[in-house]
């Protein structure tokens, strides 16, 4: 520990340096420094510290009241002691009165130095905490301003007594705008507190702590308040502003995907299933039902095949043990006898390239089995392609090829990397390329414009290893790594891409021929009834040409008599979004009246609703009720079939999504009650940091927990819950049902 540094200040020098040696002897740990007179311990101080003062007060030229005041001036905070030979208590008050630290006579300090050493010594410990305590409180000023959210200390009448540099930003020019302004008048511009103010709330005594999501403007902003209680008091507290409007469009976007997506899979008239990776059914979709009947939480083989294991040759399986696409015609016996279907499985992966999953994509092809072969064909083909697709990948340093994929060497007919890596692409050149320039100037050329950060895209001819030459689509950007710009190179076989966008024609014309193969009329109308899409035998019967069915009133081709029948209809879907059916005589040809039993189904697209469906001529009865009844199955909503809770819960323990059959099981009404809320202590008994599936990495699969009800009843459920990738985000499945009537007596862990 350093020595205290003790300045003594006194026109006497004899007396001084008498004090210095007095005072030494009686405080060792001390060092004193001895200055004559005022002048010289302003010029001492210039150049040294000092943590105490002792001054003589009456000294010729400058006083000790004098030396001391000029101190202060100039900021000195340096404890200031007067010893003095004549003093009163009149000169003591006013010393202390001033500033001074505490107040010697010279008679009394000579015989009494321990009560000035000890003064000196409390003097110098008040000092030292007064400066931690300012280095503390500039320390926490700088912290509450370096902080982004808006922070301001409030009394309870909402006046604000002081506010961090973001609330002053954002509430006014500078503090002094916003400290004695009533909070409602600058976050809201209103004369009293708003409804939902949490503020409000809490001064009511309802809560510790109110937590609230309020709008201003376009912005959301999640408010917190919290009572500052002094010895007990609630008179003060801190209101707490976080701008949550990215979070809030991005919770927006995320549930405007996810209708999208319902949307979609509501209107896919192919069956659709997942299975886990013990084979065990965790999803049908509408149409997947109606194919082989609700089997969800069996296993696939014992539910379609009634086997006791896996099938041989079974898609699903090959998909896990290659991670491919994997295609096979089955022939299941079903509650609605025997039925075809084409199966076509692909691995469900997480973020990690982990398979948790297969996808089934099952198609009922019963009565299409006169296009079998010629089906079985385009999906080889297709398969073909597929396995075969894939561009050539290059990273450069300007025109020297630093790494490679394998399929750039399979693409340059190479035997590994090591025949690419180091060289150029000029190598992999003819001299010329089909316009006749030289490659050599123009690979520079495109590699000199990517360099300036100008992205490139051009057709070139390339040679492989064997000197063959094919025809390429190349794509050249730059990019950074470590100080360094790189070069990545796409390169493309044009053939291979030809031969996809074949594939996808012939697809393309394979739909619009099922469309065509319906026995009936299909139709898409608008919400002005126009029709916007039509197969080929409804402009057939009606007896109109393309251009002439545009845009066409479908009302037009209802009987008279029928009109205010089928415009109801179309209010109906358009409005109610329900699906409807009516029997309408329809003028085919303009002139004859045909007796069509006609369907509607709402279908949303891009925002806007549309009337799907499809009429058949009534005199088939039993097929016209086969199609329609195909029809409406393919247009049901997805999640109307489940009949079992399922919810959607992010990794930051938020629910995205539950169903109707999880919110009965609650108790709500609506999926906003459930939705945005955190899952612990709300729907989960877990505490917080302690969940079973996210904190502690069990795995739930049918494990028996507890769920709580809106009414805070506790019900035992079978409970699964399964990672996947919903929109981009890593999520958590959970599916559950009611076992509370087996279980009564047996009490469940918490889920």
């Amino acid at each position: 520990m350093e020595p205290l540094k003790v300045l003594l200040v006194d026109d006497d020098p004899d007396l001084g340096r008498m004090m210095k040696l007095l005072l030494s002897r009686e405080a060792p740990h001390c060092s004193f420094h001895f200055a004559e007179g005022g002048r010289e311990c302003l010029e001492y101080l210039r150049d040294n510290e000092a943590d105490c003062i002792l001054s003589d007060y009456q000294m010729p030229g400058m006083d000790g009241m004098q030396l001391m005041l000029t101190l202060k001036e100039q900021g000195s905070g340096v404890p200031f002691i007067f010893l003095t030979a004549q003093g009163n208590e009149e000169v003591a008050r006013d010393a202390l009165k001033s500033g001074a630290s505490d107040y010697f006579t010279k008679e009394a300090g000579l015989a009494h130095f321990a009560r000035i050493v000890n003064s000196v010594e409390q003097a110098v410990s008040k000092r030292q905490a007064e400066l931690a305590k300012m280095r503390a409180d500039r320390d926490w000023e700088e912290t509450f301003d370096a902080i982004d959210d808006l922070i301001t200390l409030q009394r309870t009448d909402y006046t604000i007594e002081r506010g961090n540099r973001a609330a002053c930003k954002a509430l006014a020019t500078d503090c002094e705008g916003i400290v004695g302004k009533k909070c409602y008048e600058l976050y809201h511009g209103t004369s009293g507190p708003i409804p939902e103010c949490p503020a409000a709330e809490l001064l009511e005594g309802s809560s510790a702590v109110v937590t609230h999501e309020v709008g201003l403007g376009d912005r959301v902003f999640e408010v917190k308040v919290c009572p500052v209680t002094d010895d007990g008091s609630f008179d003060r507290f801190v209101h707490i502003a976080k701008d949550i409007t990215a979070r809030k469009k991005a919770e927006d976007s995320l549930l405007h995907e996810k209708k999208k997506l319902e949307a979609i899979l509501a209107n896919i008239g192919d069956g659709i299933s997942i299975v886990d990776r013990d084979f065990t059914v965790v999803y049908q979709n509408r149409a997947h039902v109606e194919i082989v009947g609700p089997h969800i939480g069996e296993f696939c083989y014992q539910a379609y095949e009634h086997k006791d294991g896996v099938c041989e040759g079974c898609p699903v399986s090959e998909s896990f043990m290659d991670g491919g696409i994997h295609s096979v015609r089955r022939s299941p016996t079903t509650d609605k006898g025997l039925k075809h279907v084409d199966i076509t499985s692909s691995p469900l992966v997480d973020t990690d390239g982990n398979i948790v999953a297969g996808i089934e994509v099952v198609k009922d092809v019963t009565a299409k089995k006169l296009a079998e072969d010629a089906l079985k064909e385009s999906e080889e083909r297709f398969r073909t392609l597929f396995e075969s697709a894939g561009d050539a990948i290059f990273m450069m340093d300007r025109n020297t090829f630093l790494d490679c994929n394998q399929k750039a060497v399979e693409m340059f007919g190479c035997r590994d990397k090591s025949e690419i890596v180091g060289h150029s692409p000029v190598e992999f050149s003819p001299d010329k390329q089909p316009d006749g320039r030289p490659s050599l100037n123009m690979a520079l050329e495109y590699i000199s414009a990517a360099l300036r950060n100008m992205p490139q895209r051009f057709y070139w001819k390339h040679t492989r290893k064997d000197g063959g030459t094919f025809d390429a689509e190349v794509s050249l950007n730059a990019f950074s790594s470590k100080w360094r710009v790189y070069l990545l190179a796409i390169v493309r076989d044009v053939t291979a891409r030809k031969l996809a966008e074949d594939a996808l024609r012939r697809e393309k014309d394979f739909t619009e021929t099922v469309l065509n193969s319906i026995p009936g009329v299909f139709y898409v109308v608008d919400d002005q009834a126009r029709l916007v899409r039509w197969n080929k035998r409804y402009a057939e019967n009606i007896g109109m040409k393309p251009d002439e069915l545009r845009s066409l009133n479908v009302l037009d081709t209802v009987a008279e008599e029928n009109r205010e029948l089928a415009s109801s209809k179309i209010k109906e879907v358009m409005s109610d979004r329900k699906d409807v059916t009516a029997e309408l005589n329809v003028l085919e040809k303009g002139e004859k009246k045909v007796p069509y039993l006609c369907t509607g189904s709402p279908l949303v697209a891009d925002g806007r609703t549309y009337l799907v469906g499809m009429g058949i001529d009534i005199t088939e009865r039993k097929l016209a009720e086969e199609a329609v009844a195909n029809s409406n199955r393919a247009l049901t909503t997805l999640l109307d079939s489940v009949n079992f809770g399922m919810m959607v819960v992010g990794r930051d323990r938020v629910i995205r999504m539950a169903n109707r059959a999880a919110l009965a099981l609650m108790g709500y009404n609506d999926e906003s009650e459930v939705v945005g809320r955190t899952c612990h202590n709300f729907i989960c008994p877990a505490e917080a940091g302690k969940c079973p599936v996210i904190d502690l990495g069990m795995c739930l699969d049918l494990s028996e927990r507890v769920l709580l009800s809106r009414d805070g009843e506790r019900i035992s459920i079978l409970k699964s819950v399964s990672p996947a990738i919903i929109g981009g985000e890593d999520v958590l499945i959970e599916t559950f049902v009611d076992i509370s009537g087996k279980n009564k007596h047996k009490p469940a862990p918490e889920c």
